[in-house]
């Protein structure tokens, strides 16, 4: 029975299938307005470095077949994007994200034939709403093979800079005072993703009934 339970343990380590990807980008376009105040200036030119991540075993919430196109929306709290600024500026999903509607967010869309706009693409959301300011990060990756990018709207287990035009947008925004803020990735680059502490959690549990297994086993008299 222990052996039974460790191995369900240890499969559910391997349940976890994050991807990391980190790029850098350079800011190419910016509209303000208001006082923006508490917000270091993001203006073209700004450099922009930052991470996005989400786990390949999230199911989908919603699902959407066209004529043109399937799509496909992904919620989960396994999912983000931070990015800091040069000017001191720095982005990272706020606490809110248990609220289902402020979960980090990722939209697939794969056409099924050419035709003008025609372009899959990944579009990744984050949220963060913190004393009256609203802030939403986003990735979104078009396409360069048209519709050939993506072959279903699976959430993808690689991508490359080579095969899509990314850009990173931030909205930032406290009642009248906002800034619209878009910059052009440059890199693109996916590293080995750390393990949730759930997971080291899993695994150490594992291991430990493994451990007792062994040891009711040398402490059994031989027949």
């Amino acid at each position: 029975m222990l052996s039974g339970m460790a191995l369900v343990l240890l499969a559910g380590v391997g349940q976890a299938q994050v991807v990391k990807f980190e790029f850098t980008a350079t800011g190419s376009t910016a509209q303000t307005g208001g006082d923006l105040g508490a917000i270091p200036a993001l203006a073209q030119g700004t450099k922009i470095s930052g991470v996005f991540y989400y786990d390949l075993s999230t199911p989908p919430d919603v699902s959407q077949s066209g004529t043109d196109f399937d799509s496909k929306t992904y919620n989960s709290l396994n999912t983000s994007l931070t990015f800091s600024a040069n000017t001191g500026y720095s982005f990272a999903p706020g606490a809110n994200a248990a609220d289902s509607l402020l979960q980090p967010t990722i939209d697939i869309r794969n056409y099924h034939a050419a035709g003008e706009g025609h372009n899959d693409a990944l579009y990744l959301y984050a949220y963060n709403i913190d004393g009256g300011i609203e802030q939403q990060g986003q990735i979104t990756l078009i396409g360069k093979n048209g519709h050939n990018t993506f072959n279903s709207v699976a959430l993808p287990s690689a991508l490359s800079l080579g095969d899509f035009d990314g850009t990173l947008q931030l909205l930032w925004q406290h009642g009248d005072n906002f800034v619209r803020f878009e910059a052009s990735i440059d890199t693109l680059q996916q590293v080995a993703a750390v393990p949730e502490p759930e997971t080291y959690a899993m695994l150490g549990a594992g291991l430990l009934l493994m451990g007792a297994l062994a040891s009711r086993r040398q402490r059994q008299p031989s027949a």
